[in-house]
């Protein structure tokens, strides 16, 4: 647009130096003059030898001064007609030169007027011009900034790519890791679960073989107590044997025999009758107790806190002469620990039951390892109540696991 306003401008500039290099009204009538008296001129003889040619050749020298003189005449009167007719188109012309002056004066205000809008215009566009610049420059301005961001929003982004990478690769890691852990631990479970069974088992056997020892200690007593009847017995078989030889030795010969007889068959139903009371012994010895069932379980006690737990007979089959004995034995951890045992009639299913039951063994401080029996247990409902209490402790728990058995004795 401003160049088209440059050209436009260039266009007028060059057409003004044209209407101002033109000739003004003066010189066109100077030059109008000059030209009319050149034709005048060329016009007069023209018509002088076109006049006498039509004479018809045969002139004589008073015809040349008559036509002289009106050749005189004719140029006056075409002198003044041309006067007439020159001032008549210097009018002509002059009023044309005003005209065409007015016009190119209008024409003249005109172009001014469109000069000055063309610099208005000029003056607009240079403002547009460098405002467009400017704009351009801030739009040049805020696209390198843009790339600024962009290239600083790309790099961050990938840092932040490699970041999630490391982060991913991390929890890839920590995740096969904590598989790794959950094998590892599934593994400890199943050994710490075979160590414990193994040391249940192992607690078993030992219980087991206190208990066999504890019969192994009662059946040597009941043997000791059989050997000494054994010889009793036999003391009191010879002196019967030493007696009765008295008795032989004091009465008659002929008798002899038949008491000697008497006497073997007196010793030997009397070392029958102690063969039958040591089989006897040892059967009664055999069948004195009968097991009825085998209770394990394990509980974990507070500090200053008391736990409990009812154990049920259940349904047993018993004689008339036969009665229930409950065999017990726990251990504590820590082992160098104890605790207060107390076995309760009945089912009791809170402080006030216990406080209120009837006890069969009392608040009995016992440590790991303990052991014993009581009768009279089930006496109330077929139930009785196992209480540790571990009030005087303020710090430290008591982990307890107890086997309880039940035996039917005669």
């Amino acid at each position: 647009m401003i160049d088209m306003a440059q050209q436009e401008i260039q266009r007028l500039n060059v057409r003004l130096e044209t209407l101002a290099s033109r000739p003004t009204h003066m010189d066109l009538l100077a030059d109008f003059e000059t030209n009319f008296d050149k034709a005048i001129l060329s016009m007069g003889p023209n018509a002088t030898s076109e006049n006498g040619g039509s004479g018809g050749g045969n002139t004589s020298q008073s015809g040349g001064e008559t036509t002289t003189s009106q050749a005189n005449d004719i140029g006056v009167v075409s002198t003044m007609d041309g006067d007439d007719v020159v001032s008549s188109m210097l009018l002509t012309e002059l009023s044309q030169a005003k005209e065409r002056s007015e016009r190119l004066e209008t024409m003249n205000d005109a172009l001014s007027e469109r000069a000055v809008r063309l610099e208005q215009i000029n003056e607009q566009s240079i403002q547009e011009k460098e405002s467009i610049n400017l704009k351009m420059s801030n739009l040049q301005l805020e696209l390198r900034m843009a790339k600024m961001e962009t290239d600083n929003a790309s790099r961050a982004m990938r840092e932040k790519a490699a970041s999630l990478g490391e982060m991913q690769m991390e929890i890839d890691l920590v995740t096969r890791s904590a598989m790794d852990a959950n094998v590892r631990a599934a593994e400890g479970m199943q050994v710490a679960k075979n160590i414990k069974t193994d040391k249940a088992h192992v607690q078993e056997l030992e219980a087991k073989v206190t208990a066999l020892q504890e019969w192994a200690v009662a059946s040597a007593s009941a043997k000791q107590i059989i050997v000494e009847q054994n010889r009793d017995l036999q003391e009191r078989l010879r002196k019967l044997i030493s007696s009765r030889q008295d008795d032989t030795a004091t009465g008659g010969g002929g008798d002899g025999s038949e008491k000697e007889v008497s006497l073997k068959s007196q010793s030997s139903s009397s070392s029958n009758m102690l063969e039958n009371e040591m089989k006897d012994s040892d059967k009664w010895n055999s069948s004195i107790e009968r097991r009825l069932w085998s209770k394990a379980s394990s509980l974990v006690v507070g500090a200053g806190m008391s736990q409990w737990h009812v154990i049920e007979l259940g349904e047993c089959h018993l004689q008339d002469n036969e009665t229930v004995l409950l065999r017990w034995q726990f251990d504590i951890t820590p082992s160098d620990t104890n605790t207060v045992f107390t076995i309760l009639k009945g089912r009791c299913a809170d402080k006030r039951d216990i406080r209120d039951a009837d006890a069969v063994l009392k608040q009995r401080l016992v440590q790991g390892g303990a052991g014993g029996e009581v009768q009279g247990a089930f006496a109330v409902k077929n139930a009785c109540t196992l209480v540790w209490s571990n009030a005087n402790a303020w710090i430290r728990p008591r982990a307890i696991k107890y086997t309880v058995d039940a035996f039917a004795v005669m």
